[in-house]
């Protein structure tokens, strides 16, 4: 499902922003926001990490990888990604497509200890 909104406004500039699954651009007589269906917004990420364990419950946390750091003490290299409204960290298998910066999708268990079921990654804005 795709849904196009056009504002206009007189001073916009010739540019194109993404944040998650809404895309804008700007021109010089108009802005047009372009809403995807939250389901098709992995289609342009790669599956990096797949448990293969298949739950009935599950949650999803999407947004900007925006730090990558090492526990010591449990031996975990981690990522930690901003959806905008908090940040959540999760484990990272040892893998060269994660960089802050790009975005990630993270299918995880509900509940108190959450368990990374997949991890997408995709492109940097």
């Amino acid at each position: 499902m795709t849904s196009l909104f056009q504002i206009r406004h007189p001073s916009a500039r010739s540019v194109i922003c993404d944040v998650g699954c809404h895309f804008a651009l700007y021109d010089e007589s108009s802005i047009q926001i372009l809403v995807l269906d939250a389901c098709d917004s992995t289609h342009d990420m790669v599956l990096v990490y797949d448990s293969r364990r298949k739950e009935q419950h599950t949650a999803f946390s999407e947004g900007r990888i925006t730090r990558l750091y090492f526990l010591p003490y449990e031996g975990d290299h981690m990522f930690e990604i901003d959806d905008g409204e908090r940040r959540s960290s999760w484990p990272r298998p040892d893998s060269e497509w994660f960089v802050v910066g790009r975005r990630a999708r993270v299918e995880h268990t509900r509940g108190q200890h959450r368990e990374v079921l997949r991890i997408w990654i995709g492109d940097a804005a």
